[in-house]
């Protein structure tokens, strides 16, 4: 099959990590996959994509990016135009009636709800396929717009098990510990877009509870907003507190796989979740995780069973968990070792891309 992916995000955030692993998985199948995505993050698929088409994707209406795409859809003879955001939509149907071929097919990775208008039922009605990446969002498609309940699918993102636990990052490991200044330390660690969502705040506020315990907390990510409020604002309540030889705050990194091994706990605290990819990742990784008990977080963790379940800004919740598991390794080894069972057995990449394949192989025959 020949297949064009469209992302017009201009960060890398789990969506484009999702999105490059499909990729992966798809040409390995033998598949020609295009990705049309901004030059902010083209560099993160050379390796990756059959070809690559670097595009302003700037908003619904850029007709620009739609009628090269149309180009593309015509030259390359596309079988499978798959859009990843509200904007890919629009840009995927507008090329689409330009090139007067392709199915499409839209993935659905947040919580947020379809728009309603008019425009926007017609837009979704003449799409083939939607893929909702959780229970919940499936959920959300159908109530509202009950026309889509014979035309989605749930398919949980998947990642590649071995890139987080089939490696010897030993070497690693002990340069992580170097650079950020560990001993014997417990790790709990978190990574994601630092904003409000997310909940680092939570987070800061709870390592002021283990001032005493051999624990250290290691929050990896960036505010990618234009003021960067978020980040000043988690770097004052680490200075008030006390907290800079407690929490480090590491910014964005390249290398997650490593970072999750070694860290011991993985915590997931986010406010709104469609999926989260980064609790099968840390899963992946053997931490023990403790997540918010919301939306697709609660689909991918059975508390415990394969990690600990606590409502997102229940602080004292939070507190009594990771109490528990520093306090007692034995619970820790188990929950870890059933939550990398659970992640191979639920959510590894080979069965995200062949379910994804055979949607695609139904819409074409």
């Amino acid at each position: 099959m020949n297949i064009l992916q469209i992302n017009s995000s201009k960060t890398w955030a789990g969506g484009e990590a999702h999105l490059k692993d499909l990729v992966d998985g798809l040409k390995n199948k033998g598949h020609s996959v295009t990705v049309a995505v901004k030059e902010d993050i083209a560099a993160r698929f050379k390796d990756s994509a059959t070809q690559i088409e670097v595009l302003p994707l700037k908003n619904a209406i850029d007709l620009y990016s739609a009628y090269q795409l149309s180009q593309v859809i015509k030259q390359q003879d596309i079988d499978i135009i798959h859009a990843h955001s509200g904007v890919d939509y629009w840009i995927a149907a507008f090329a689409r009636y330009l090139a007067q071929k392709g199915k499409i097919v839209a993935t659905r990775h947040i919580l947020v709800s379809l728009g309603t208008s008019f425009f926007h039922e017609k837009l979704y009605r003449s799409f083939d396929q939607f893929i909702a990446v959780s229970n919940r969002v499936q959920e959300k498609l159908n109530n509202t717009h009950s026309f889509l309940v014979n035309k989605n699918e749930v398919i949980h993102n998947g990642i590649n098990i071995s890139k987080f636990s089939g490696q010897d990052y030993n070497q690693e490991i002990t340069e992580l510990k170097k650079e950020f200044s560990l001993t014997d330390e417990l790790v709990i660690g978190m990574v994601g877009t630092l904003c409000s969502r997310k909940n680092q705040k939570l987070l800061i506020k709870i390592a002021n509870q283990f001032q005493e315990k051999k624990v250290k907390f290691l929050i990896v990510g960036e505010d990618f907003s234009d003021d960067n409020n978020y980040k000043q604002e988690l770097q004052t309540m680490i200075k008030d507190l006390n907290l800079e030889e407690k929490v480090i705050l590491a910014g964005f990194r390249k290398d997650i796989p490593q970072l999750m091994n070694l860290f011991d706990i993985l915590a997931v605290p986010s406010r709104r979740e469609a999926f989260g990819l980064v609790a099968v990742e840390g899963m992946a990784a053997k931490n023990a995780v403790v997540a918010s008990n919301v939306d697709g977080l609660a689909e991918i963790i059975e508390d415990q069973s394969s990690g600990l379940l606590v409502e997102s800004d229940n602080k004292d919740g939070w507190i009594k968990a990771f109490d528990k598991l520093i306090n007692d390794k034995d619970l820790r080894n188990r929950l870890s070792n059933n939550a990398y069972q659970r992640a191979e057995n639920k959510f590894s990449l080979a069965t995200m891309v062949n379910k994804t394949e055979k949607i695609y192989f139904n819409l074409i025959n």
